[in-house]
């Protein structure tokens, strides 16, 4: 049942009105953006364009939404588009051929059963071969690469703005606070772009696209973690944050590296694998603000202690880059997941 009561079409004046009366069927989801008047002519516009201005004949186009529902068993669909392909000039035989999947029944002309062959359902994404996945190491050094690496990162966006004020506040603009809160993520824009560019380069240089992103990954974590160090043991607002800076550009290196190793590893399935990648660096993510909350709490806002342990994150990063195989696809190209061999 709508939340919103459907708009009676007669009730409408002005535009809605005509485009209502231009409707051979008065469908509900109409009825319903009747209430958003600012929006209903612009989306009426663009329906319009797609229905009425396209190459295909009306009768061609309602075939092809029909197969297209059949195949993917789209009854919302199917059930909206029945009447108006009859309203348009499709036959019942062709409709009810449709429903069987009959595309060279004789309801249909030679012209048409040309338009309807061959169309396969839309490809899906085999079964997931999460057991592959898990049981490669690979897999979980990514993840703790990830997760470790975003732990340092969310440091920047959520707790530096305050260590910045608390520390230097009464010495130092608001404006001059903001541009120093900026810079680690500036210098990691700049350290994705050094990465991507040397990547190749170093590739061609080791003779090994798998040893250039280990180079790259685990130099970068280890210098991150090294700069790091820096802020725990010097004051000036600018040296602390010119090592912030490096730590945040140094860091980046790696990400280059971990989204290409999710592309080259997870092969057909990169966009799981590097999904369950991210889905970890939220989780360290997530954990950054509240295991630093907790770190101050407990040594009386002492900064250095949690500069530290930010720092040992970045330190084993880079360790787990020594064993990280970033090339090879776990499920070679052109053979079906293990799940998808047993759902056959």
């Amino acid at each position: 049942m709508a939340r919103l009561p459907l708009i009676d079409p007669e009730t409408t004046t002005g535009d809605i009105r005509a485009s209502f009366d231009r409707m051979p069927l008065k469908l509900n989801i109409f009825r319903m953006m009747a209430h958003a008047e600012a929006n209903m002519i612009p989306a009426m516009r663009l329906g319009n364009s797609i229905l009425h201005k396209q190459k295909l004949s009306a009768v061609n186009r309602e075939l092809l939404i029909l197969q297209v529902a059949q195949l993917e068993s789209g009854a919302y669909e199917w059930r909206q588009h029945v009447p108006i392909a009859l309203g348009l000039g499709v036959t019942q035989p062709q409709i009810d051929a449709l429903a069987s999947g009959k595309y060279d029944d004789g309801a249909f002309n030679e012209a048409e059963r040309a338009l309807l062959a061959g169309n396969p359902p839309v490809a899906r994404h085999d079964a997931v071969p999460w057991k592959a996945f898990l049981a490669s190491r690979t897999t979980w050094l990514l993840w703790a690469q990830y997760f470790f690496f975003s732990y340092c990162w969310y440091f920047y966006v959520t707790w530096l703005p305050t260590f910045l004020k608390n520390t230097y506040g009464s010495t130092t603009g608001k404006y001059a606070l903001a541009l120093l809160a900026g810079v680690p993520l500036f210098g990691g824009g700049f350290g994705n772009l050094i990465s991507g560019f040397l990547a190749s380069r170093l590739a061609r240089a080791v003779g090994s696209l798998a040893r250039a992103r280990r180079i790259l990954a685990f130099t970068g974590f280890a210098l991150a973690g090294a700069v790091f160090l820096l802020p725990a043991h010097i004051q000036d607002p600018v040296l602390i944050m010119t090592a912030m800076g490096l730590a945040g550009l140094f860091g980046d290196m790696s990400m280059p590296c971990s989204w290409s190793a999710c592309m080259d590893v997870g092969g057909k399935f990169a966009g799981t694998y590097s999904g369950a990648m991210n889905m970890m660096g939220n989780l360290g993510g997530a954990l950054a603000p509240a295991a630093i909350g907790h770190i101050l709490k407990l040594t009386n806002r002492n900064w250095a202690v949690a500069f530290d342990i930010s720092a040992g994150a970045y330190f084993l990063a880079a360790l787990c880059w020594l064993f990280i195989d970033p090339v090879t696809p776990l499920v070679p190209a052109g053979s079906p997941s293990p799940e998808a061999e047993r759902e056959q």
